[in-house]
């Protein structure tokens, strides 16, 4: 597989913020369009049926500060990891090449749309986490926190399973128009 890491502007303008995104891309070799299908379908990993994947790992560091009477959060640092696994066509035949390139385009931008999801996360999770009001005690703040970064997760993840389901529909027209 091969990697490539962009070294493009990070999406967050937070020196707060530490984002590393990385791009791969697995080659496929295949001579026509359902033989394309058929080695997409085949490919190892978790019953891997999907044509790309955006995985991504968070790691979040928090910092309280109190006074006699208070807590607050003072500070909080995120690192943020993001991999998008594209497919390769190798020696795309010329017949296919305007097909594939739209095909792959619409993956392409799905595949952002995931990683959009989490960058919005994120940000989300900053802007609010720095303005909770101080609270009476440390425990409450934090739970302050992970309750909102529970809300937040829990919305992410929706989004991309209603992105994934519109994109599931979309690749069934595909697929079926391929064989028809």
């Amino acid at each position: 597989m091969l990697s490539l890491l962009l070294l493009a502007a990070s999406p967050f303008q937070d020196p707060d913020v530490h984002y590393h995104e990385q791009v791969a891309y697995y080659p496929i070799k295949a001579d026509s369009w359902d033989a394309l299908l058929e080695v997409v379908r085949r490919r190892p990993g978790k019953g891997n049926k999907a044509w790309a994947q955006t995985a991504w790992n968070a790691s979040y560091k928090v910092a309280f500060a109190s006074d006699q009477r208070r807590c607050w959060i003072s500070a909080m640092e995120v690192t943020l990891k993001v991999t998008i696994s594209l497919p390769r066509w190798l020696d795309t035949p010329k017949a296919l090449k305007p097909r594939w390139e739209a095909f792959y385009e619409h993956i392409h931008r799905h595949e952002y749309r995931h990683r959009q999801h989490v960058i919005d996360m994120i940000k989300a999770l900053r802007s609010r986490a720095m303005a909770l009001p101080p609270g009476p005690d440390c425990g409450a703040i934090k739970a302050g926190y992970l309750r909102i970064k529970t809300e937040l997760e829990q919305k992410r993840e929706q989004q991309d399973t209603k992105l994934d389901e519109q994109d599931r529909l979309w690749q069934i027209s595909e697929q079926q128009q391929a064989t028809d």
